[in-house]
């Protein structure tokens, strides 16, 4: 039996309201529509159907109650019974739907998916009609032969409507694009000569809703054979617990229209439609609308077919917009490189932009430009907004984090309404070009008057009333007169290759700062290197006159019963020699990188020496070393035993009095890395300490405590940063320290194989 108010019941959990209207669940009525019929079967409980369209035991002479409880095997054909079974793995059938039957002496095409779980066949009659009976290879041919040959967008638009609606027989082709806003535009048409144009005419985003639009990319072909009829309606099987109160039926090819498009249909007098989604580079460009004024259907084949017609038009449009653009790109790209050239390594990008004043006008496509930076002051060329207005945007962008491309054609719309643009302006494009998000490069586009027309006012997609029992009812617009719309504040879009030369200037740009800043960096740790080193060079003359005379006085002093003034002696003789170590630690530091040799250094062996070396204190303090066998690193032979000499020293001289001194060196491959670890017993550190410990003359204890520079470690940072890796500590005061050390595996050699 049919429902009285299918409309209110086609999605029995979803109240349509004004609000909603674009989240209405379309993929899942508890309907089908009324040419076809629908069987159901869940992959976990196959034998016995789960969901049919009411007009099944019609269709095979069966009661419901015999459907349900009897297992499929024994009440269908079998072809059908080929077909299910061939269905029983996701993967397990590959064939071409549709699969012709036979039922009472009448032909059907069988067609079947799997989706969500669920096995799904549908049935659909048999037309013979002259659409239906073109082949695939001729209806091909006929419509893309003679496309590939336009070279115009408009030219082609218009002819695949012409070239497509003879082989569907609809009454009036439609080519219809969206824009950034989703709202539709009729930019190519073919129709019946008595049929009124709706060429160029716009439709408002509401026509087509978001949900309609995301199901076209996944279901690309969508057909309505009768506007006028009825829908067949669900039924599930109450033998099955745990039954759904719905199915998705995404890729169904006889779902049920959403009531509020049937009406829609209706209103404008069409009563059938067919619609092929156009998908350019993963993204739904647009539809092929085909509206008939009296019922007509198309097979399952030709509408596959069309769906092969559309993704050869698609590539179409993309084959003549990548040639424009590739026009258009090798121009815009010189101009690029005439402004990178001007670009130097000797100030700030935005100093420099703001001191030479480029016009930057022509590279964007615009009317006017402007250059905002926060400590170098501005410029602008053409149109463009004043000086207040520019600062106040360019706040705005920081705040909202605009800094990659933005563009907008309607300027005046998206800023804040505190910040006021002459209405000359409509569009405005912006890249941010410093590393410090402080310089902004801005063009600007005039704005032009505009006038679109509308099929119907654009501003009232839908009528709202109230039914008798009090509901809202919402129904779509009834009148499609022309509608014109006139806009002054708006701009011509930003083409494609606008956005991309801008996106590349940017890009030039920042890479220059980048650079600079490298250079800076490079300049002043040279400076900090040189500096060190002469400054360490030359206080070694003074120091060693110093000692030189300190030495005398003590021989002097020898017998001197002064014990104060040998004191005071002793004390000054210390201090020198500090600062001796000092000064020859500062030494190594800043040569360190210097004259480096790269080879393979064999750690072994290396740990080898660095044992033979330290032999004496390791005895001394009865510590105990254990190395694992670790891999060979490429380096500098010297760095890397100063590397380790560094970290096993400062592992001995920070023991704790109460525990022998325990060292462990290892290393492990982790990702594509290695790490390396050396390990003790000792003191331990806080947490706070451990970034601290690796800068130059930081110590956490007292000369008295333990001798040093505090540069030891800071020298390990340095040799880990020549070899492009990461040294850092893990540690807990009492407990211990693991100084570890990451390499990439490029560098890194075991005994049997490079890594």
């Amino acid at each position: 039996m049919q429902h009285k108010n299918y409309k209110a019941t086609l999605y029995p959990d979803f109240k349509l309201t004004t609000e909603n209207c674009d989240v209405e669940p379309i993929h899942r009525p508890i309907a089908i529509q009324g040419h076809g019929y629908l069987l159901a079967f869940d992959q976990n409980t196959p034998d016995y159907l789960l969901a049919m369209s009411e007009n099944v035991p019609g269709l095979l002479d069966m009661t419901a109650d015999a459907l349900w409880q009897t297992p499929v095997k024994n009440w269908t054909s079998d072809v059908i019974i080929n077909v299910y079974d061939e269905m029983a793995h996701h993967d397990s059938w590959d064939s071409i739907d549709p699969i012709p039957i036979e039922i009472k002496g009448k032909y059907f095409n069988l067609i079947r998916h799997i989706h969500d779980g669920y096995r799904f066949l549908e049935i659909e009659p048999k037309v013979n009609n002259e659409a239906s009976e073109l082949s695939t290879f001729r209806a091909i041919r006929m419509v893309t032969e003679p496309f590939n040959k336009i070279n115009d967008l408009d030219k082609l638009y218009n002819q695949f409507a012409s070239l497509y609606k003879k082989v569907s027989g609809y009454d009036r082709v439609m080519v219809y694009q969206f824009d950034n806003d989703h709202h539709g535009h009729v930019v190519g048409e073919a129709r019946e000569s008595h049929l009124e144009s709706f060429l160029g005419l716009h439709y408002p985003a509401t026509d087509i809703p978001k949900m309609a639009r995301d199901l076209f990319l996944l279901n690309k072909s969508r057909i309505i054979h009768d506007v006028h009829l009825e829908n067949n309606w669900l039924r599930f099987n109450p033998g099955i617990q745990g039954a759904v109160p719905h199915l998705d039926l995404t890729y169904s090819q006889t779902r049920a229209t959403s009531p509020i498009h049937i009406e829609y249909l209706k209103n404008m007098g069409v009563m059938a439609s067919l619609t092929l989604a156009i998908i350019v580079e993963s993204e739904l460009w647009g539809l092929i609308a085909c509206h008939n004024y009296r019922p007509h259907f198309i097979s399952y084949e030709m509408r596959k077919t069309g769906e092969l017609i559309a993704n050869a038009f698609s590539q179409r449009i993309v084959e003549i917009t990548r040639k424009e653009y590739q026009k258009k790109a090798k121009y815009y790209f010189d101009l690029k490189v005439d402004i990178l050239k001007k670009i130097t390594l000797a100030a700030d990008v935005g100093v420099q932009l703001v001191d030479k004043k480029p016009d930057l006008t022509e590279i964007g496509g615009a009317d006017g430009c402007a250059v905002i930076t926060s400590n170098a002051g501005m410029y602008s060329f053409g149109t463009a907004p004043g000086k207040t207005a520019l600062i106040r945007i360019k706040e705005w962008l920081f705040k909202e984090g605009l800094k990659d491309v933005f563009f907008t054609n309607h300027l005046i719309k998206d800023l804040p309404s505190d910040i006021s643009i002459p209405q000359e302006i409509g569009g405005m494009m912006s890249v941010c070009v410093s590393t410090w998000e402080d310089t902004f490069l801005m063009w600007f586009r005039k704005s032009q008057k505009e006038t679109s027309h509308w099929g119907g006012d654009p501003s009232k997609p839908y009528e709202v009333d109230f039914q008798a029992n009090g509901e809202l009812r919402l129904s779509p617009r009834k009148s499609f007169e022309k509608w014109k719309v006139q806009v002054d504040t708006k701009s011509k879009q930003w083409d494609k290759i606008n956005i991309d030369i801008a996106r590349q200037l940017m890009e030039g740009l920042l890479k220059k700062e980048v650079e600079r800043q490298v250079e800076k960096a490079k300049i002043i740790k040279n400076d900090y290197e040189q500096l060190t080193y002469v400054a360490s060079h030359d206080l070694q003359e003074p120091l060693r006159t110093v000692t030189n005379y300190l030495d005398l006085l003590s021989e002097t002093l020898e017998n001197d019963q002064n014990e104060a003034l040998k004191h005071y002696l002793l004390r000054v003789n210390l201090a020198a020699r500090r600062m001796k170590k000092l000064i020859k630690d500062m030494l190594d530091y800043s040569r360190l990188g210097n004259n480096r040799e790269i080879e393979w250094v064999p750690v072994n062996e290396v740990l080898g020496e660095i044992m033979e070396d330290l032999d004496l204190l390791v005895r001394e303090t009865r510590t105990t070393i254990d190395i694992k066998d670790l891999p060979d690193i490429k380096g500098d032979r010297t760095e890397v035993k100063q590397l380790f000499q560094n970290l096993i020293s400062n592992a001995i001289k920070y023991r704790r009095e109460e525990a022998l001194p325990l060292i462990r060196i290892s290393a492990k491959h982790a990702g594509n890395h290695w790490i390396y670890s050396v390990e003790d017993n000792g003191i331990g550190m806080e947490e706070a300490h451990f970034d601290r410990v690796f800068l130059l003359f930081q110590r956490l204890h007292g000369k008295d405590e333990y001798d040093g520079t505090g540069i030891g470690l800071a020298h390990c940072r340095k040799i880990i940063d020549h070899l492009d890796g990461k040294i850092w500590i893990t540690s807990k005061v009492g407990t211990g320290s693991t100084f570890l050390f990451s390499l990439h595996e490029l560098i890194v050699k075991t005994n049997d194989k490079q890594t």
